[in-house]
């Protein structure tokens, strides 16, 4: 069939995009906030804070890409545009085991924060981090959306579809390595 002048073509970047999506300039990391939870004060504020969003990107930090297997160290969480909190829990027996919360301290928080069906949680292969959350006692009630799984199917062509990647490629933006 004809395509319509009136109708996007899903494939091609689009003209409705706005701000650091459509601008082509560099974000520099003096352009964003990023901070480290490690106490029991510190997530309550960041859960409250990220709570009042209804998108929320989610990302694990682990030991293992094999989530049946994996530690979790840590979980970041974005509900703002160049804003991220990462929430430390370090192991027991890690040399920065004073540097963060324990899971325990921090599970009851958590898990009642990712079973809110209201909100959405977005991530890149989020399958894993579901898988990782799941089996450290917290499950994500809402998936939105996978980013690698967009990267795919914008470009099926492509073998790799990282972050890394897809963050330059889409936005222009180099992530910290």
């Amino acid at each position: 069939g004809a395509e319509s002048k009136d109708q996007p073509d899903m494939f091609s970047p689009s003209q409705e995009a706005s701000g650091i999506f459509s601008s082509g300039a560099r974000l520099q990391a003096s352009d964003v906030r990023y901070a480290m939870i490690s106490d029991l004060a510190g997530l309550k504020s960041a859960l409250a804070k990220h709570a009042k969003h209804k998108i929320i990107a989610v990302d694990t930090e682990t030991d293992s890409t094999d989530a049946m297997q994996a530690v979790l160290v840590g979980i970041s969480l974005s509900s703002a545009q160049k804003e991220a909190d990462y929430i430390a829990l370090p192991p027991p027996g890690s040399p920065h085991e004073k540097d963060g919360l324990s899971l325990e301290e921090a599970r009851p928080h958590l898990a009642a924060f990712f079973a809110r069906r209201e909100t959405q949680f977005i991530g890149q292969n989020i399958k894993y981090d579901f898988q990782v959350l799941r089996r450290h006692g917290m499950e994500i009630a809402t998936i939105a959306f996978d980013t690698m799984i967009a990267g795919h199917l914008l470009s099926p062509g492509m073998r790799r579809s990282n972050l890394d990647d897809l963050a330059l490629d889409y936005l222009s933006y180099n992530t910290i390595r």
